[in-house]
């Protein structure tokens, strides 16, 4: 029982205190539930779960579960040969033997398999998950004009061409 009150007495401090140092420009709480709007973001409380939402992304908290509702196109599949046009969104490929052509610029790109061939114009990060896989990009949005690169696998080969 003190764990609850101490934990319901620090949220109210917060909510009163927030708006007074010029973290929060609206604090509402309504039925128990809660609102807090600062600049651009607003978060919700109802019914237990929490909702958070930006000028770029909303995500939602159940409980422990977090889902970010963002742009991700997704390919899934062996031995297919694409072209996709991206302007800005995450990219995320499954499967095997896979030849894809991305244009555009991709925030964040992820490949899981083996032996794919990706070919990128514009990326911001990489992460290559599998074996023999051949990525080569052309530029990054990143200052150095570098993209972010993580792999793990073997004879996996990222190249900036």
């Amino acid at each position: 029982m003190k764990n609850k009150n101490l934990k319901k007495t620090t949220i109210l401090a917060a909510l009163v205190i927030l708006p007074f140092l010029g973290f929060a420009q609206e604090v509402k709480i309504e039925g128990g539930n809660v609102k807090v709007k600062t600049n651009g973001t607003v978060v919700k409380t109802k019914s237990g779960n929490v909702n958070v939402t930006t000028k770029a992304t909303t995500k939602t908290s159940v409980t422990s579960k977090t889902t970010t509702q963002s742009s991700i196109k997704k390919i899934v599949g062996n031995d297919l040969k694409q072209t996709i046009t991206c302007n800005g969104e995450n990219v995320v490929i499954m499967g095997n033997d896979n030849n894809i052509t991305v244009i555009g610029y991709v925030k964040s790109f992820k490949v899981t398999g083996n032996d794919n061939v990706i070919k990128l114009e514009k990326v911001m990060s990489l992460v290559v998950l599998g074996s023999d896989n051949n990525v080569v990009y052309k530029t990054s949005s990143n200052k150095n004009g570098l993209a972010i690169v993580s792999t793990t696998g073997s004879d996996n080969e990222i190249t900036k061409k």
